[in-house]
């Protein structure tokens, strides 16, 4: 992939793994927050500054297609990009890897932007989305769903 995308290495630890001794699917799921929570603050807009901006992304659908296990001391690659950014709602798309750099998991997420005063969607303007450009891919890698 290109600079377009988040991308980092986490370990696996022994919490992460559930009675079939593999990492247990909702790990991916906090993943997945962890790396939408880096693509803010490397945008510009950490949870902390949020309430001066007036507006924040609340996940709506969280999709993950599982394709092989992970276990105990692997460490997981994790990319995320935008696929697409809307008025009102943008679609995050990643993928997992292991230590070889087997794709094990890859999905989407759908975040829709909400005023934090009215707590109805916001539309976010072009100044606003400006700093999430870089991250969107269109043609990024089809992630299966």
């Amino acid at each position: 992939m290109d600079k377009h995308h988040v991308e980092f290495q986490l370990p696996v630890y022994s919490f992460h793994i559930d009675s079939n001794q593999n990492v247990n699917n909702i790990v991916f799921v906090q993943w997945v927050e962890i790396a939408r929570l880096r693509m803010m603050e490397q945008a510009g807009y950490a949870v902390e500054t949020l309430d001066a901006k007036g507006f924040m992304g609340v996940v709506t659908e969280t999709c993950i297609r599982y394709r092989k296990p992970m276990s105990l001391y692997d460490e997981v690659t994790i990319q995320l990009w935008i696929r697409e950014m809307r008025r009102i709602s943008v679609l995050l798309a990643y993928r997992f890897f292991n230590g070889e750099q087997e794709l094990v998991a890859e999905g989407t997420q759908e975040a829709l932007f909400v005023s934090l005063e009215t707590g109805r969607p916001y539309r976010i303007s072009a100044e606003e989305r400006a700093p999430f450009e870089r991250f969107v891919l269109v043609d990024g890698p089809d992630t299966g769903l």
